[in-house]
C-alpha cells in the first residue's frame, strides 16, 4: 500500500488498569511494557511521527515513511509517569489533551505535572471542560465548555490553547465550527480513518490503542497494512450501529460490563 496518509494513535492512561471514572473506561488503559514496545517499534522501523500541527499544516510529506501521530486524552497521571520518560527517551513528540475539572483528582496529573508536559517539549490541548460529550450540549452550554476549557488550560500553561479532542468522540460540524470560532485551530475526534495527504479541515479522524489489542495490531497500524486499517474501521461501524440502536445511556451501562468505544 503506498503511504499517502498519516495515522494518528489516540491513547488514555497507561499501566495495569482498573475501574477508571466512566464506565468501560479500563479497556482502553495499556499496559506499559505494550506502549514501550509500540514506541519501539516505531523508531526500529523509522517512522515519521509528527505533531498535529505539522499535520494540518503539512499532512504527510514524508509519505513513504509512514506517517504517525500520537495522543492522549483525559490527563491522566500516567501521561507523566509512564508516556512521558518513554517518549522523551526516543526523542518523540505527543499531544496531551486535558480535562480541566479532572487535574489534581486520583489519578490524574496536577498543573504542575501539565507545565512539565510542556516543558518537555509536548503539545497541551483540552480535552472538554469536564469531559461531557459536546454533541449533547445547548448551542450555550457548548461555547461555555470551549471558552472556558481554553482559557482555565491557557492560564495555568502560560501558553495559547489551540488543540481540542472532543470527548468520546462525540461531535460533528456543529462542534467544529464553534470550536474554531472559540479559538481551536485544530479538532480530534475518534473516528478511525486514515488522515488523507492534503486534508487540513474537519474533525481529524483517530484509532484508539485499547488494552486487549493483539500485540503488533498498534504496529500493523502504524504500517498502514490494510487488514488491521479495515478491522478497526469495522469494529467502529458496528459499535456505532449498536450505540445507535441502544441510545446512549443504555449503550454506556453496556460499555461498563463488555468491550465498548
Amino acid at each position: 500500500m503506498k503511504k499517502n496518509a498519516l495515522v494518528v494513535l489516540m491513547y488514555h492512561r497507561l499501566g495495569e488498569g482498573g475501574p477508571g471514572r466512566e464506565p468501560g473506561e479500563e479497556i482502553y488503559t495499556v499496559r506499559e511494557e505494550s506502549f514501550a514496545s509500540q514506541i519501539q517499534h516505531l523508531v526500529d522501523h523509522g517512522h515519521s511521527v509528527r505533531s498535529l500541527q505539522q499535520v494540518v499544516s503539512e499532512p504527510c510529506p514524508d509519505a513513504g515513511s509512514g506517517g504517525v501521530t500520537l495522543t492522549f486524552d483525559d490527563g491522566s497521571h500516567s501521561d507523566i509517569a509512564v508516556a512521558a520518560p518513554i517518549l522523551a527517551r526516543s526523542g518523540l513528540h505527543a499531544t496531551f489533551f486535558v480535562t480541566p475539572a479532572w487535574i489534581g483528582s486520583p489519578g490524574f496529573m496536577d498543573w504542575a505535572d501539565v507545565r512539565e508536559l510542556q516543558r518537555l517539549g509536548m503539545t497541551v490541548g483540552a480535552h472538554g471542560l469536564d469531559h461531557s460529550p459536546l454533541g449533547s450540549l445547548p448551542e450555550a452550554d457548548l461555547r461555555r465548555h470551549l471558552r472556558d476549557a481554553r482559557r482555565d488550560i491557557a492560564s495555568r500553561i502560560g501558553s495559547d490553547v489551540s488543540v481540542l479532542s472532543l470527548p468520546g468522540g462525540a461531535g460533528g460540524a456543529r462542534e467544529w465550527n464553534a470550536a474554531r470560532e472559540e479559538g481551536f485551530r485544530i479538532v480530534a475526534g475518534s473516528v478511525p480513518r486514515r488522515l488523507r495527504a492534503g486534508r487540513t479541515l474537519g474533525i481529524v479522524p483517530r484509532y484508539a490503542v485499547r488494552r486487549a489489542d493483539a500485540p503488533g495490531h498498534v504496529g500493523a497500524l502504524v504500517d498502514q497494512q490494510p487488514g488491521a486499517l479495515l478491522a478497526a474501521w469495522s469494529r467502529y461501524v458496528v459499535l456505532r450501529v449498536l450505540r445507535r440502536t441502544l441510545g446512549e445511556a443504555r449503550y454506556q451501562r453496556l460499555r461498563g460490563r463488555r468491550d465498548g468505544s
